[in-house]
């Protein structure tokens, strides 16, 4: 189980992503995220089971700040099986099971309101670990660019290297459980406002 995350997160076009795509030697890995949500939940408060290889994760997160496209949430998650997984999916999760298995507490119960696919490859840029991300969901295709690390000065210099080596556009990208919301809700996307 986690506790912090501190991550840089910036939106791509297609072309740059295809760029960066272009110098991994890694597979692309398919990740489905199914959302839960209860009626006017804060959209900086995230719950999502996370199917993976056939691996199934309850996470929830809480976002913290945001600042020059780095996103510092709150982040606590366990393993499930995959029945749980689809009992959730079919009847939603119940306050207690939330606090039972993440000791996070809920105002109401929480319903899945859809799903999410994103195609992820994992490469190495400027000795840094970087996620890059084809995102799928409602009739919309995206793209991103994820660096988690703990040193700021580090993710500061993977994106000046980005911006000089590739011309990548330092765009801040949102969660994506929030754009999703969005979506869903047909609220305009507003990549990078919070």
């Amino acid at each position: 189980m986690k506790n912090i995350e501190q991550e840089l997160k910036l939106q791509l076009t297609e072309r740059e992503y295809n760029v960066l795509h272009a110098l991994g030697d890694g597979l692309d890995v398919e990740q489905v995220n199914y959302y839960f949500y209860y009626d006017n939940m804060p959209l900086k408060t995230m719950v999502r089971i996370r199917k993976k290889q056939g691996v199934y994760t309850l996470c929830y997160k809480d976002s913290l700040s945001q600042r020059n496209s780095v996103s510092v949430c709150r982040e606590l998650e366990c393993e499930i099986t995959e029945g749980l997984a689809k009992s959730f999916m079919e009847k939603g999760i119940s306050q207690q099971q939330l606090m039972t298995m993440l000791n996070i507490s809920m105002p109401e119960p929480l319903r899945c309101i859809g799903n999410l696919t994103t195609i992820r490859k994992v490469i190495n840029i400027g000795g840094m670990k970087v996620e890059l991300d084809r995102n799928s969901y409602l009739g919309v295709t995206d793209y991103e660019l994820e660096c988690e690390c703990d040193n700021v000065e580090q993710l500061e210099t993977l994106k000046n290297y980005l911006q000089f080596n590739y011309g990548i556009t330092l765009k801040p990208s949102c969660a994506k459980s929030k754009r999703f919301a969005e979506r869903l809700a047909g609220i305009p996307m507003m990549l990078g406002e919070r």
